[in-house]
C-alpha cells in the first residue's frame, strides 16, 4: 500500500477516535440505524479496492474504489466530528461578518429579496448550490479512468486537509451565519424555498446550548458557516482540474454561480464565501507540501531497500 494511502488511513483513524472519545462525554447522541449504508458501502468498496489492486492487477480502478471509500468514510466520521466542535460554544464572530459584508457593499436582505421577487432564480440558486458535493465525488471517481490517478489522489487530500481546517476554524470563530443573525419572517425567507432555513439551523444553537442532538449520517447537518467549506470545495475541484480545460470550463462556470447562491440556500454571510475561497486555496497548497514530503519519505525508503548490505569482509 503507498505511503499516501496509510496517510490518510491514519487521518480517518484519528478523527473515529477523536470522535468515539468525545462523543461519549457530549450530549450528542449517534443514531446507529442511520449507518448502516455507510457499514454496507464501506466494505464493499473495500473488497473492490483489493480485488483490482491484488487480483487484477488494474490501478485506475483500484484507485476509484479506495479513494472513493475514503472519502464517504472521511466525510461520515468529520461530520460528526463538526457536530462535536460546535458544541464548544465560543462567542460566534457574525457581528464582525456583518461589518465586513457592509465594507465590501453586499447587504443579505436585499440580495434575498432581489432573488425571492424572482422564483426562476431561487430554483436555479438550490440546482448550483447542490452541485458541489456529487461534483467532487464524481471527479475521485472519473479522474483514475481518464489516466488522472494521481490527480485523484491529491484532489482527495486537499479536500481532507480543507476540512479539518474548516472544522477548526469554525470550531474557534463560530458563526450562524447570516438567515440566523437576521431571523427575518418566515415568509421572506422561506419564499423559495432555501435548502438551508432556520430550522436546520436550530441544531448549531442546539449544540452550543448543551441540548441534547442526534446525529445521524443519513442527514447531517452541515454546520459550519464561516469559511463556507461549500465554497471551498469548488475552488479545490476547479484546482485539481487546472490543466485539464475541457473539464475545467464548465466547472468554473458552475462553481463560480455556486458561490453566488451560498447566501439564498445556505444563508452565509458573503464574507463566508470568500473566505471559502481562501480555504481551498490553503488547502491545496497545504496538500501539495504534505504530498511532495510523503513522495520524498517514499522514495528515500525505495532507495534505501534498493542498496544491498555490504558483505563483510574475510
Amino acid at each position: 500500500m503507498k505511503l499516501e494511502a496509510r496517510v490518510k488511513i491514519a487521518m480517518i483513524l484519528v478523527i473515529v477516535v477523536l470522535d468515539a472519545v468525545w462523543i461519549s462525554v457530549s450530549n450528542v447522541r449517534f443514531d446507529w440505524p442511520g449507518a448502516v449504508q455507510l457499514a454496507v458501502v464501506a466494505p464493499v468498496l473495500a473488497l473492490v479496492w483489493a480485488y483490482y489492486a491484488l487480483r487484477r492487477g488494474e490501478p485506475a480502478l483500484a484507485t476509484m474504489a479506495r479513494e472513493t471509500l475514503f472519502l464517504l468514510v472521511f466525510s461520515g466520521a468529520t461530520a460528526l466530528f463538526s457536530y462535536l466542535v460546535t458544541s464548544l460554544g465560543l462567542p460566534t464572530i457574525d457581528e464582525t461578518l456583518v461589518a465586513v459584508d457592509a465594507a465590501i457593499g453586499f447587504d443579505w436582505m436585499a440580495y434575498v429579496g432581489f432573488v425571492n421577487a424572482r422564483p426562476w432564480l431561487g430554483d436555479l440558486s438550490t440546482l448550483f448550490y447542490l452541485s458541489s458535493l456529487p461534483l467532487i465525488a464524481l471527479a475521485v471517481a472519473v479522474l483514475p479512468l481518464i489516466g488522472k490517478a494521481d490527480r485523484a489522489e491529491e484532489m482527495l487530500m486537499t479536500v481532507m486537509i480543507g476540512a479539518l481546517v474548516a472544522i477548526l476554524v469554525s470550531g474557534l470563530l463560530p458563526a450562524s451565519g447570516a438567515l440566523a443573525y437576521y431571523k427575518p419572517p418566515a415568509e421572506f425567507y422561506l419564499q423559495n424555498g432555501p435548502l438551508v432555513d432556520l430550522a436546520y439551523k436550530q441544531t448549531f444553537f442546539d449544540l452550543r446550548d448543551g441540548a441534547p442532538v442526534l446525529f445521524s449520517l443519513a442527514e447531517p447537518k452541515g454546520l459550519i458557516a464561516f469559511p463556507s467549506y461549500h465554497v471551498a470545495l469548488g475552488a479545490i475541484l476547479m484546482l485539481s482540474l487546472r490543466d485539464m480545460p475541457r473539464f475545467l470550463v464548465p466547472v468554473v462556470l458552475v462553481n463560480g454561480t455556486m458561490i453566488l447562491t451560498t447566501p439564498i440556500d445556505g444563508g452565509h454571510h458573503m464574507i463566508d464565501g470568500l473566505a471559502g475561497l481562501v480555504l481551498g486555496l490553503v488547502s491545496f497548497r497545504l496538500s501539495l507540501g504534505l504530498r511532495a514530503l510523503i513522495a520524498r519519505r517514499e522514495a528515500s525508503r525505495a532507495s534505501g531497500a534498493a542498496i544491498p548490505a555490504p558483505v563483510p569482509a574475510e
